[in-house]
C-alpha cells in the first residue's frame, strides 16, 4: 500500500463525520507531512474507533495557524462554492515564507495556481497560491520580460505589470473567451504598470494580450475575474 506525502500543503476549515483535516483508514496509512499547516497538528487526526489507529507518519516542520485567506469560504461543504473563493494570502499570513527551503525534486511549476510566479522571495509559501508584493513582482520583472498580474484571481481591481525593453509602441488587450474586447491600451514606457477597474466584468477568465504595432501577438497572459 503507498502512502501520501504531503508538502507546502493547508489543510484547514474542512469538516467531516471522522478527521476533520485527516482521516486514517487503517494503520497500514501513514502519510507523511512536511512544511504544512494542518489545523489540529497530527493529534486532529482520526479514525473510526474500532480500528484502534495510532499515527507514526513523520510530521516535520507543520505549523497549526489560521492561514488567513483572502476571502475564503463561509463554510465548509457542498453547500459552498470553493471556486468562488479567493484562496490567496493576506499579508499577515503565517504561510509566507514558511514553505519547505528546499525544492529540489518536487517538479514544482513555474507558475503558482493563480498564474503568478511560484517564488517570490526567500522561500516557497504553504498553499496554492504565492504570496506577491509589488517590489517581489518588479524584482522579477527585472528578470524576465513579460506580463504579470497581480491579484489573480481578481475581484474589482487589477494591475497588470509589463517590460518593454525596446520602448517600441505596445498594446496591451484584455479579451473575454469569445475574443470580445474589454480592454485597450497603447503604450511606449520601458515599464508600464496598470490598475484597471474590472469590476463590471463577468466572473469567468479573460486573455490578456501584448501586440505591437503590427498587432502580432508578443505575450499572452491569464486572468480569472471572481
Amino acid at each position: 500500500m503507498s502512502t501520501a506525502v504531503f508538502y507546502n500543503t493547508i489543510l484547514w476549515g474542512n469538516n467531516a463525520l471522522v478527521g476533520d483535516q485527516v482521516y486514517l483508514e487503517d494503520d497500514n496509512v501513514d502519510p507523511d507531512f512536511y512544511y504544512c499547516d494542518v489545523e489540529g497538528d497530527s493529534a486532529g487526526f482520526e479514525s473510526e474507533e474500532y480500528w484502534n489507529v495510532t499515527y507514526t507518519g513523520i510530521y516535520e516542520n507543520n505549523i497549526n495557524e489560521d492561514p488567513a485567506f483572502v476571502s475564503p469560504s463561509a463554510g465548509a461543504g457542498t453547500s459552498y462554492d470553493g471556486l468562488a473563493a479567493d484562496w490567496s494570502l493576506l499579508a499577515a499570513s503565517p504561510c509566507i515564507n514558511a514553505g519547505t527551503p528546499d525544492t529540489t525534486g518536487l517538479s514544482l511549476p513555474p507558475n503558482d495556481l493563480g498564474g503568478d510566479p511560484r517564488i517570490v522571495g526567500d522561500t516557497i509559501d504553504i498553499g496554492a497560491y504565492e504570496y506577491q508584493t509589488e517590489v517581489f513582482i518588479n524584482n522579477v520583472l527585472n528578470k524576465i520580460s513579460d506580463i504579470l498580474v497581480f491579484p489573480n484571481p481578481a475581484g474589482d481591481f487589477v494591475k497588470i505589470y509589463i517590460n518593454n525593453p525596446d520602448r517600441e509602441l505596445k498594446i496591451l488587450e484584455i479579451r473575454d473567451i469569445n475574443a470580445n474586447l474589454k480592454y485597450s491600451e497603447i503604450f511606449y514606457e520601458k515599464r508600464h504598470n496598470k490598475q484597471i477597474n474590472i469590476s463590471d466584468y463577468p466572473a469567468g477568465m479573460y486573455i490578456i494580450s501584448l501586440t505591437d504595432k503590427k498587432h502580432t501577438i508578443l505575450k499572452t497572459s491569464r486572468l480569472i475575474k471572481n
